[in-house]
């Protein structure tokens, strides 16, 4: 694929993962996809031959960007602890932009259903492997017990994301998370 028509696909995943989120699955038109790449509803269509496709590839493209965007945060040489916060922030930054219209996506449609819960499962094993890695390092650099269970920790890490979590920030800003990382922090600290 060259690279203008490539760039054109993730144009249109981009404005499609939006427009279902804003909207869910029956409520996202086509055309305003159309409308917001800057071409013609025809087109999005030479490069996706259904609704219901674009979905399916928009879900896979946005999580191979989380995906890449969150081993970014736990491979990154930063403490342990401050791959938890620019975790959690970056998760509800998703939560508050992406995540309510997705709740609505599915209704009563089986296939729909499918697809997310798919994508939920996939994308939550890929962060679990990257967050149980973190763990492991943040272990190995001395910052955590070494007796700490690092798949307990990392899916706790993992789950902390919420939309409640998500309207504290929002609210009082990033310093909201400062008590439940001290926590978490406590009970992992090396004695």
């Amino acid at each position: 694929m060259s690279e203008a028509r490539e760039n054109r696909r993730s144009a249109i995943l981009h404005a499609a993962c939006k427009e279902f989120s804003e909207k869910g699955f029956a409520g996202a038109k086509i055309e305003e996809i159309a409308r917001q790449v800057g071409i013609g509803k025809s087109t999005v269509y030479e490069y996706f031959p259904s609704k219901t496709d674009l979905l399916e590839q928009a879900a896979d493209w946005m999580i191979g960007r989380v995906d890449v965007d969150v081993r970014k945060i736990m491979e990154s040489p930063d403490r342990f602890e401050e791959k938890i916060r620019a975790y959690i922030l970056y998760m509800c930054h998703l939560l508050q932009h992406m995540g309510h219209g997705m709740l609505y996506m599915h209704g009563d449609n089986k296939e729909m259903l499918c697809i997310i819960k798919r994508c939920t499962r996939q994308l939550s094993k890929k962060i679990l492997g990257a967050a149980i890695d973190a763990v492991r390092y943040g272990r190995q650099q001395g910052e955590l017990r070494a007796d700490v269970d690092e798949r307990a920790v990392a899916m706790l890490m993992v789950t902390l994301p919420s939309p409640l979590i998500a309207e504290q920030i929002a609210e009082q800003g990033e310093q909201a998370l400062d008590p439940m990382i001290e926590l978490m922090m406590h009970g992992m600290a090396p004695q």
